[in-house]
């Protein structure tokens, strides 16, 4: 659940906040919480199994939409709006698409600045929760066929990746997005 500031409360967030100390969404600066993970030699003992990572601004210096968007006022406002909690997110998902209509190409430039912007320590982290036995799942409004590529250079199985899919038109050019998705509704993160 995403509070009126944008920050984290609850749902899968709970379970990394309570696995780390520091920020949750931040690799680069994530220190483990010697109550939820001891240093065994050069592996960790975990509390938690299962860890949920946020892809835009966490696992990635880098907001897709805001990407696609090109700086686009309109998509701006809704963006800020909605994370401000002024507007519902299902208001604002579908608006900002129609708005931007992005085609299979634009998808993977995006998907290039997800891999050219992940952050430094993203894989060291993920690496060392991996090898100590826990589960990444990485939890995204953000669109699957972008971040897929970033979650297979991290070793996230498919099944692990939970996003938003877009649909396209045999010519490439965007159709619609995957309206049946918790994550593109209001605390649908939480689900």
């Amino acid at each position: 659940r995403v509070d009126g500031r944008g920050r984290h409360r609850g749902g899968a967030a709970r379970f990394g906040a309570r696995l780390f100390s520091g920020s949750l969404f931040r690799p680069d600066q994530i220190r483990l919480n010697r109550a939820a993970a001891a240093p065994l030699g050069d592996r960790l003992k975990l509390r938690y199994r299962l860890v949920f990572f946020r892809v835009d601004s966490t696992l990635a210096d880098i907001q897709g939409i805001d990407f696609l968007a090109g700086g686009n006022e309109e998509v701006v406002r809704l963006t800020e709006a909605a994370m401000n909690g002024e507007i519902a997110l299902d208001e604002v998902y579908g608006k900002r698409l129609e708005i931007i209509r992005p085609g299979l190409a634009d998808i993977e430039r995006l998907a290039g600045e997800y891999q050219k912007r992940m952050l430094p320590d993203a894989e060291r982290v993920v690496a060392r929760l991996r090898d100590a036995g826990a589960i990444i799942h990485l939890v995204t409004a953000g669109i699957e066929q972008a971040v897929r590529p970033l979650a297979e250079s991290l070793g996230i199985r498919d099944a692990a990746l939970h996003a938003v899919r877009l649909n396209f038109n045999a010519d490439g050019n965007y159709a619609d997005y995957d309206r049946r998705s918790f994550l593109t509704r209001s605390g649908g993160k939480a689900v």
